[in-house]
């Protein structure tokens, strides 16, 4: 016996594996199946049909509309902001460079 109870490791070893991949896949199986009913659960009542007239739909799009704008103006305003300290924290370096 050359091979001093290396094989015989080998064997026990490839045993166990394949013991524990098939329990991590029952697992994964187990865990995928829970996401998926829970998904199909939450998507149908969280997507039921209102009865909306257009005159509220149409109120409901422009206050979006304006939340957005107002959102816009002010992203715009915040970069500028940080552009104009920018550049002046670089005109005072290089004010203090110079001298």
């Amino acid at each position: 016996m050359g091979f001093g109870g290396h094989a015989l490791d080998m064997i026990l070893r490839t045993k166990l594996h394949r013991e524990t991949s098939k329990y991590r896949k029952e697992k994964i199986a187990k865990v995928r199946d829970m996401y998926v009913n829970a998904v199909r659960v939450h998507t149908k009542t969280m997507f039921k049909e209102k009865n909306i007239s257009s005159e509220e739909l149409a109120e409901i799009k422009n206050e979006i509309r304006k939340t957005i704008r107002k959102e816009r103006r002010q992203e715009i305003i915040m970069v500028c902001l940080i552009i104009i300290v920018s550049l002046a924290a670089v005109g005072y370096v290089f004010s203090c460079l110079i001298i």
